[in-house]
């Protein structure tokens, strides 16, 4: 599925388990994708780099191996990403 994006592109597979909902997701370089508010989501970056800048300013820059963490109504964040990146996410 592909994803409309500010720039550059982005695709996920989705799956569904139970009634969670977890995606491998693959943003190409170059992207930029503004994000609302969220429910609660668990990010896992599995390869390269990306940026995720929440409202108030704070970038959190992250490479492959590391993971953060959406809670429910926390504030509309924006990721980003140079080199391109691979997510998985729940």
């Amino acid at each position: 599925m592909y994803i409309k994006v500010k720039t550059g592109m982005a695709y996920w597979q989705t799956r569904m388990v139970n009634d969670i909902r977890v995606r491998r997701v693959e943003y190409s370089p170059a992207t930029r994708r503004i994000i609302g508010a969220a429910k609660v989501m668990f990010s896992f970056v599995m390869e390269e780099k990306m940026n995720t800048e929440l409202k108030d300013g704070r970038v959190f820059r992250l490479r492959g191996g590391m993971c953060y963490l959406v809670g429910d109504n926390n504030e509309a964040h924006q990721s980003s990403t140079a080199t391109g990146c691979k997510l998985f996410i729940v």
